[in-house]
Order: C-alpha cells, then structure tokens, then sequence
C-alpha cells in the first residue's frame, strides 16, 4: 500500500509542476486544452508547427464547429486552407493564387475596400469586347488592343462602323487612343474597284452609333501615327451602350470601302483601339 501510494503522489506532481520540459515526443489521445484566463500556448520558439489538420479535400469533414481550420493538399495553391464559421459550423476557403494575386481580385484587377473593414476586388465591366482586346485595371477600367485589319472593312459605302465593346449605364471616358499600327494604304487597282475617284485619305474616329465621332477622330498617314484624347469632359451616358470604331474615305469624289458581301477594297493598314473610362454615379 505505501508504494502504491508514493506512485501516485509522483504522478501528481509531475502533473502539477508550474515548470515542466519534454525532451522527446507524447502522443495525447484525448482533448489537449489551456484554460484560465492566465494560460498561454506559445510555439513562437519552436523549430516548426503543423497545426492544422491535413488531407484531400474529399476528406475534409462534412461538418464542422466554429475556429477549426483545414487544410487540402490537392486545392489550388493558395486555397488550400478552409476556415470553419457559424453555428451549425460550415467551411470557408480562402481565396488566394500561387502568384500573388489579392483575394477577390481578377487576373490585372485591383483592390478596393469593401466597406466592411476588408478587401474586394474591382470589378470588370465591359462586355461584348471585339477580338484581340483585353479588359485590365489601371485605378480605372481599361481595354486594349482591339485591332481591325483592312479587309475588315467592306461596306458598299463611303464609311463603315465597327463594335469595339459595350459600356455600363453611367460610364464615362477618361482617356481614348487610335493607333495606326500599319499604314493605311489602297493601290491603282482601288479606282476601278471602288468606284469613282478611287480612295486616297482616311478618318478613323471613336463615337457611338448616332454620333460616329463623339469621341476623337485621326487622320490616316498622320504623324505621329496616332491620336489620343483625354475625354473626361464627355457627358456620362445613363443606359448602357456599344462604342464603335469608324472608317470614312474624305478625299474628293471617293470609292467606297468594299463591295459589301465580305470584300474590302483596302490593300493595307491596321489600326487598334485603346479604351479607359469609369462609372460614375
């Protein structure tokens, strides 16, 4: 009985020390807690941690309580982590990417402040983008590189307009480019072909359907080999509508551009439009 009781009263103290180093490992098959409001878990000196619970997302559990964490191995790197919250407890993951993208923000997008004490990305806003242009952020919202060929152009007219992309209601210019990126040209043939004079000088311009040169106009063969407008003075629009790229011939007794059944009368030339504008309420 006397051994028996100098065992226990060992394991006691040994349960109580205030000061106790582990040199080696301890598995703990139950619940490890800290409780009281002087009690601290400090690892900040430790030569590693693996805190969170690992494995495929599959295996993730279907339920969970509020403060758990995940993390998969087989998720996108980034979003590895899922964060358990609410009561009863659903998974969060994390929104991040492997090349250091802000969460919530789309590939070239910004971060703004969501009003609620984090972060969201800026939003996209433009639709119907013509083809080769591309939609990034710049503190506003920006396309580039929306090109068009000469033998894009073909009406049986004088003129031709082209979509470049569709605006949201409210939007509003802030800067406007049209860049000549091969030069506009037409050979002897352009006078039997088009007709009349034949074509020699050309507009391009950017404005709506109604008002083709709303927004700026550049001579073809100008130099330098393109114009760029600072439109913030231009009137905001409360309906969302489409921007066009225009084409006019202005010499003398012109051709006209084609022939109208997908034949363009041009030999040359390319010209790409560049776009910036925000919405503004």
């Amino acid at each position: 009985m006397k051994k028996t009781i100098t065992i226990a009263i060992g394991l006691w103290a040994v349960a109580c020390e205030a000061q106790t180093t582990v040199n080696g490992g301890r598995v703990f098959e139950g619940t490890l807690r800290s409780n009281g409001a002087n009690s601290v878990v400090d690892f900040s000196g430790a030569g590693s941690t693996a805190p969170v619970k690992v494995g495929l997302t599959a295996a993730r559990p279907s339920t969970c309580t509020a403060g758990q964490l995940y993390f998969a191995t087989d998720a996108t790197v980034g979003q590895n982590l899922s964060m358990c919250s609410g009561s009863p407890g659903s998974w969060t993951t994390a929104i991040g990417g492997s090349t250091g993208a802000s969460p919530g923000s789309p590939s070239g997008g910004l971060q703004m402040n969501n009003g609620s004490g984090g972060l969201a990305g800026q939003a996209m806003i433009y639709s119907s983008i013509a083809a080769g242009g591309t939609e990034y952020q710049q503190g506003e919202n920006c396309v580039k590189g929306v090109s068009f060929a000469a033998g894009s152009w073909n009406a049986n007219a004088t003129s031709e307009q082209q979509a470049v992309m569709t605006v949201p209601a409210n939007w509003i210019p802030t800067e406007l480019r049209i860049d000549e990126t091969a030069t506009t040209n037409c050979n002897s043939s352009c006078n039997t072909s088009s007709g009349a004079g034949g074509m020699s000088t050309w507009q391009y311009c950017l404005g709506t359907a109604t008002v083709y040169n709303y927004y700026g106009c550049y001579v073809a063969g100008s130099s330098p080999s393109f114009e760029a407008t600072s439109a913030d003075a231009q009137a905001a629009s409360a309906a969302s509508h489409t921007i066009y790229l225009y084409l006019g011939v202005t010499n003398s007794n012109p051709g006209v551009l084609g022939s109208g059944s997908g034949a363009g009368y041009l030999t040359g030339g390319a010209v790409t439009a560049s776009i910036c504008g925000e919405v503004r309420l």
